[in-house]
């Protein structure tokens, strides 16, 4: 099982298993490295399960039943029903591959349900919080003394998050050519390996062509370089947010900021303006469950209500 996420387990004598994932793993290889990680993580527990059940691996046997009670033993376990939904997803998507194919014949999931889940609150920025952080950013870029200073390359950066909803890994990966001067980022690689084209705000698009043409250190293909002019590593998009935060904070309230919270303020903002559809579309969701959080009041927002009517 070289460059697979997982590695075989057991005696190795079903090699069938063994084929059945290599497929799988080569029909899945377009999703980001942490999307396929977390796919051998809850493949791995499942097979792991499934052997010692049964005593062997041969996929061509596993039923609902196997499903369903593996879930079971997750529960047991004392899994959070966030992370159990999370690897009956897998299951469900490697059973539905596995069943296509012609591995076996029938669905192995089939019946078996997600936990029900607390009603989710949108992990946002609030607007106070925005407010700070971007004046925090502001100040920085005014206060910068050396041509290839960082400031503004991580107020661009902030507002492209803050006004489009991209994903870390999205951003990580615009190039020069896909930003056109009217707003928009042409063909933007998105989770699912799906192609969009994305809009971001006026003040976005203009720090963005501020910073290319003043500030950006050359090297590279991409929009956004490190001091080498490679792109931008995760680390670094964390280390400015963090810095943000910290100027952002004060001795009796501490600003928190990650890319996630810029996205869900995002989603937030839209779904108070416009539907689900509209929402999920912005985010570059294919299915309309992910933007329920979104039309979720905040707990003061729900006590401010309860209040109103009472």
């Amino acid at each position: 099982m070289e460059n697979l996420p997982i590695k075989m387990v057991g005696n190795g004598s079903h090699k069938s298993a063994e084929v059945i994932l290599r497929e799988y793993f080569t029909d899945v290889s377009g999703l980001s490295p942490l999307s396929l990680e977390a796919k051998g993580y809850d493949l791995k527990l499942f097979l792991n399960y499934f052997e010692r059940t049964n005593g062997h691996l041969n996929l061509a046997t596993w039923l609902p039943l196997d499903t369903a009670r593996f879930r079971g033993e997750l529960i047991k376990e004392q899994y959070a029903p966030a992370s159990i939904n999370r690897i009956m997803a897998t299951l469900r998507h490697f059973g539905t591959f596995g069943r296509d194919a012609g591995h076996w014949q029938i669905n192995p999931c089939k019946g078996v349900r997600d936990l029900g889940l607390p009603e989710l609150m949108p992990r946002a920025v609030s607007d106070v919080d925005l407010h700070r952080l971007r004046k925090a950013s502001e100040l920085l870029c005014m206060n910068r003394k050396r041509k290839y200073d960082q400031s503004l390359r991580n107020r661009a950066l902030f507002e492209t998050l803050n006004s489009s909803g991209l994903r870390i890994s999205e951003v990580l990966g615009l190039r020069l050519e896909q930003f056109q001067q009217n707003k928009k980022f042409q063909g933007v690689l998105c989770k699912g390996s799906r192609v969009r084209n994305v809009l971001i705000a006026q003040s976005a698009a203009d720090l963005i062509r501020e910073y290319i043409a003043t500030s950006r250190v050359p090297g590279s293909a991409y929009v956004f370089t490190n001091r080498y002019g490679g792109r931008i590593s995760r680390n670094s998009i964390a280390r400015a947010l963090n810095r943000l935060a910290t100027i952002a904070s004060s001795r009796d309230h501490s600003v928190r900021v990650t890319p996630h919270m810029l996205r869900h303020a995002f989603g937030t903002r839209v779904r108070k303006i416009k539907d689900a559809p509209a929402t999920a579309k912005m985010l570059g969701h294919k299915d309309l469950r992910y933007v329920e959080r979104y039309a979720t009041t905040t707990l003061a927002e729900q006590e401010e209500i309860i209040e109103a009517i009472s």
